[in-house]
């Protein structure tokens, strides 16, 4: 018997990145969490219509470890896999 060789571009569930991987999707998941209430409850409108917040750069990083996590987690259903991230990260570009 041949023994069969596999690529290395597939992430095994029982790896360390994907372990960490995870850790950190959780984490990001806790800050979102956390963040929307809140500035939903106490960031206030200035007179022009714009709020004034602290934590642009770190829900860009998060919204995007979200795509990318996307990306990582739907590479088997190739055809509806990538309608559906289309239509994800179209509504994501849309509410910018």
């Amino acid at each position: 018997m041949q023994e069969q060789r596999q690529s290395r571009f597939i992430l095994l569930h029982y790896g360390i990145f994907k372990i960490g991987w995870d850790w950190l999707l959780l984490l990001c998941t806790f800050y979102v969490a956390v963040t929307v209430p809140f500035n939903a409850a106490f960031v206030t409108f200035m007179a022009d219509g714009f709020t004034q917040r602290n934590s642009i750069v770190s829900d860009v990083i998060v919204e995007m470890l979200f795509i990318i996590g996307l990306r990582l987690r739907f590479p088997c259903l190739r055809l509806f896999s990538v309608f559906i991230l289309l239509l994800i990260q179209k509504a994501d570009l849309e509410l910018w």
